[in-house]
């Protein structure tokens, strides 16, 4: 069992908790947050090896979180899950801020872990 700690955002809940689950059978420590603004503050109280946040919800969007994450915890690893393809002009944006990884719902399971452990993996 690893012992990698992962922040999951999302405003939708039942993919929140669908990515919840799925990390934490397959051994991580997984901390929820149901929107932009309790991810900022859950990323102010701890740090994370990860953070997978979907790229647009209300009022602050995923881009907002990656940039807050990277200011506080400069090491944190970064993947974003969206609804739009990885060359939307956003899907890019996240990536030039400071994603790793691009994850378009509906998600494969098997391809989504393996991107995790992928983003994990990768060194500074």
């Amino acid at each position: 069992m690893n012992k990698h700690s992962i922040l999951v955002v999302d405003d939708e809940e039942s993919i929140l908790r669908t990515l919840s689950r799925e990390l934490i059978k397959a051994g991580y420590q997984v901390a929820m947050a149901a929107s932009g603004t309790e991810a900022i503050e859950k990323l102010k109280a701890s740090a994370y090896d990860l953070l997978i946040t979907d790229l647009l919800m209300e009022t602050i969007t995923g881009i907002d979180v990656i940039l807050a994450a990277k200011e506080l915890h400069p090491a944190v690893k970064m993947v974003v899950i969206t609804g739009f393809s990885s060359d939307n002009s956003l899907a890019q944006a996240a990536l030039q801020a400071g994603a790793m990884a691009i994850i378009t719902k509906p998600y494969d399971r098997k391809d989504f872990l393996i991107k995790v452990a992928d983003s994990l993996g990768k060194a500074d």
